[in-house]
């Protein structure tokens, strides 16, 4: 099963952005090919190409679109960032989501974007997670250190500005009501800490449980 995919060619080695400014210079008429691909470090037929696609369609983003082989990235720049941004607002609220979770996830933003791609199972597949984090060095996995509810609840004024903030954020975003919020607090079962998301340079992981002392089912 693959793990570190080995590039084999330096077929599209080139930088998008480049590419981009070579686009653009040829459309405003201010360098011919010859001298935008000098100029850009671009391939001159792959700019001719690509400047035939933007005329037909004037998109940046299609037009300096990579990707060779099964290997093609599913996700942008931006709908990665989105994701990363996700994993570490999770974490921050003390809900990281597991790799399972994140593959999950994964395949429900991909499907509710429109966003093409090959995963299946209804969710994406270990190695696309593996590459994900390769492309994000800042996350990595971690067992957390479970952390109950009244210690999570020992805010200082700032925090608790900060958490009611947030839940009045949330109850907005999602449009909840009374009768789909419960309280667990009170329950006597443990949920075991799975491996979770984190952002790097955190030495522990708090996770939230539902009671602090030993399993209780």
């Amino acid at each position: 099963m693959v793990r570190n995919y080995i590039r084999k060619t330096l077929r599209q080695s080139w930088d998008r952005q480049n590419m981009a400014n070579a686009i653009q210079a040829v459309i405003d008429g201010q360098m011919g090919y010859r001298k935008a691909s000098k100029t850009y470090f671009v391939p001159r037929t792959t700019l001719e190409r690509r400047v035939k696609m933007f005329k037909t369609s004037p998109d940046t983003e299609s037009a300096t679109k990579k990707g060779l082989g099964k290997f093609t990235p599913v996700f942008n720049k931006e709908q990665e960032e989105e994701l990363v941004s996700h994993l570490i607002n999770m974490e921050n609220q003390l809900d990281g989501l597991t790799t399972k979770e994140l593959r999950i996830l994964v395949y429900q933003f991909a499907e509710k974007n429109g966003i093409t791609h090959s995963f299946t199972n209804g969710m994406a597949g270990v190695d696309w997670v593996e590459r994900f984090r390769n492309r994000n060095p800042n996350l990595s996995i971690r067992k957390p250190e479970p952390t109950s509810i009244t210690r999570i609840m020992s805010f200082n004024r700032v925090m608790d500005n900060n958490f009611y903030d947030l839940l009045e954020e949330t109850l907005e975003t999602y449009n909840l009501t009374n009768n789909r919020i419960y309280n667990v607090d009170e329950t006597t079962s443990v949920i075991s800490s799975e491996h979770v998301k984190k952002k790097k340079k955190k030495k522990k992981i708090p996770v939230k449980i539902c009671d602090k002392t030993g399993k209780h089912w």
